[in-house]
């Protein structure tokens, strides 16, 4: 793959600098476009479809009872807890 792109940039530099030689100084540019064909050239697009597993943190509220002096003898105390999903 990497040296197909080595072939386009090539292509790209030699036909950018004898355009640019043959200019007459209009000091307009313009890109050159390579189309891509032959046996070993793949045109056909396909969709597809993946899963993807996300994990992020969650928080969420636990209620934790403590022993305390109060009557009833045992006290109601909400945490934030992060869980990963």
């Amino acid at each position: 793959m990497s040296a197909l792109w080595m072939v386009l940039v090539l292509l790209g530099v030699a036909s950018g600098s004898s355009s640019s030689s043959s200019s007459s100084g209009s000091g307009s540019s313009s890109s050159t476009f390579v189309e891509l064909s032959g046996d070993n050239v793949c045109i056909e697009q396909r969709p597809e479809t993946r899963v993807v597993n996300e994990t992020y943190m969650e928080s969420h509220e636990v209620k934790r009872y403590e022993w305390c002096a109060n009557i009833p003898p045992r006290c109601a105390r909400w945490e934030t807890k992060l869980s990963t999903r």
